[in-house]
């Protein structure tokens, strides 16, 4: 199984697969098109017109498809949504919505109730679902928000390259399982540390330290956008896929050469044995005075 060397130390025993580690990502990706013909800030505008949103609002990007909602996750929602008035969460509006949305609001519900939430209905009216027009549109949603969450345990890839891609600040929380470690390994590509969360109350901190410090938000999103350019066009991705199959391939070769030279030999030894028996038969035809059944001498013949 192929990896990175950013999964957990004991990684090994997660797999059936020998694992191999490679350096990086894995990957050589071209940095995604800024695309789309939206400013960013006419359209957080244009998004606050068409919500309904405050004057004021801080805006949460959560781009993952709704299946990848976990329950774990569901507190870190509560707990931001407890903390941050002006939160406002915005969901992207896919062919699951329907059969997911119900499902996450009334978990989150659940909990709000078990936790003494108040003004229930009020909070879960800051969950809020939007769908861009075009797909090339989503590198000006990222901008125009104040922070993406990376959902857990199951994190994202693509949505995460294309967020870093433009500067987004992108909070995350790596687990055991590699699922949880691709937007952490993005981050130590990046040699930064300061959205990597250490558990689910620390994620909830730092999105909210995000959301609502412009200065810091400012500052990373420049440092994220000065270094996001080791993610793409990796060519020491290339050479490392590049070495791992030409030894893949021939240990491959090797063991096969021997598995040919395995199955000949077998096949000369049985040869032999056949040709010995072969020889055998045809003596005790010629030899009168002993019997053989299947080469092998059963006693003298006897006298008529």
């Amino acid at each position: 199984f192929v990896s990175t060397k950013f999964e957990v130390a004991d990684a090994e025993t997660h797999y059936s697969e020998r694992l191999v580690r490679l350096e990086g990502l894995g990957a050589y990706l071209y940095r995604p098109l800024p695309g789309g013909e939206k400013n960013p800030a006419k359209w957080r505008d244009q998004i606050r017109t068409d919500l309904a949103l405050p004057t004021n609002f801080h805006l949460y990007l959560c781009p993952q498809a709704l299946f990848k909602f976990h329950p774990s996750f569901d507190d870190v929602l509560v707990d931001i949504l407890a903390k941050d008035k002006l939160a406002y969460f915005l969901l992207l509006d896919g062919r699951d919505r329907h059969a997911w949305s119900k499902l996450l609001l009334e978990r989150m519900k659940e909990k709000m109730e078990t936790n003494g939430h108040r003004n229930i209905d009020l909070s879960l009216s800051r969950v809020l679902f939007y769908k861009p027009e075009f797909e090339d549109d989503m590198s000006s949603l990222y901008q125009a928000c104040d922070v993406v969450l990376d959902t857990f345990p199951a994190g994202g890839y693509m949505t995460s390259l294309q967020a870093l891609a433009v500067g987004a600040p992108v909070v995350t929380l790596p687990g055991q399982l590699l699922s949880t470690r691709l937007t952490y390994t993005m981050y130590k590509i990046m040699e930064i540390d300061d959205l990597i969360a250490k558990d689910p109350s620390d994620y909830a901190t730092l999105a909210l330290k995000v959301a609502h410090n412009t200065g810091y938000r400012k500052r990373l999103s420049s440092l994220i956008l000065a270094r996001s350019g080791r993610l793409f066009t990796d060519t020491t991705a290339v050479g490392e896929w590049d070495n791992l199959l030409t030894t893949a391939v021939a240990a491959a070769q090797a063991q096969s050469s021997r598995g040919v030279e395995a199955i000949s030999a077998g096949v000369s030894e049985a040869a032999e044995r056949l040709a010995e028996i072969e020889a055998k038969r045809d003596f005790a035809q010629h030899d009168g005075s002993k019997i053989y059944v299947d080469g092998r001498q059963m006693g003298r013949k006897r006298d008529s």
